[in-house]
């Protein structure tokens, strides 16, 4: 986790260094990742902070001014007025509001790393000027931690020796 945890401090300190000299991204589709369209058709809505009450993750204290809270997303952004997921994000937002700049997107990696305390790990080591100036985000992505579970119609009891390599040599995961 060390070694993990002194990437992520260098990558989300290069981002702060980054977002500095540049603008604040504009609404959801800047947290989102998605093309404006998508975003429209799917009618996303700012998000509801509140406590988070899910267990934190094991390794991490959570910081007590982090919350929560809950996306949908299009299941497939090819249709947006589709099936929709939840995407559960989080937040510590900035300590001096008079100052903020925009966000800090933390990205927990992976694939299937949990990403939801990643705000409170990075809050203890962040300096105090970037702290004053971005909202620190984290989310669990699709089909991790709190996010709507996801399945390629694997069993997890399979073996992983069982699912790999990838693409299988039969064709490997079909499309429904």
């Amino acid at each position: 986790m060390r070694l993990g945890l002194t990437v992520l401090i260098v990558g989300a300190v290069t981002m702060a260094t980054v977002a500095a000299g540049a603008p604040a991204p504009a609404g959801p589709r800047a947290l989102a990742g998605t093309p404006e369209p998508a975003v429209a058709e799917a009618g996303t809505a700012a998000p509801v902070w509140g406590e988070c009450t899910m267990p934190p993750q094991p390794g991490i204290e959570r910081d007590p001014r982090q919350q929560c809270a809950t996306l949908k997303v299009p299941l497939d952004y090819r249709a947006p007025r589709g099936r929709t997921i939840e995407i559960t994000i989080s937040r510590i937002a900035t300590a001096q509001p008079g100052t903020r700049r925009g966000i800090l997107l933390s990205n927990p990696g992976g694939p299937g790393d949990q990403g939801l305390d990643l705000p409170s790990a990075l809050a203890t080591v962040l300096p105090p000027e970037v702290l004053d100036q971005y909202d620190l985000i984290g989310f669990d992505p699709r089909g991790t931690g709190h996010s709507t579970p996801v399945t390629c119609g694997i069993d997890p009891a399979t073996p992983r020796s069982h699912v790999l390599p990838y693409p299988a040599p039969d064709g490997g995961i079909q499309r429904a």
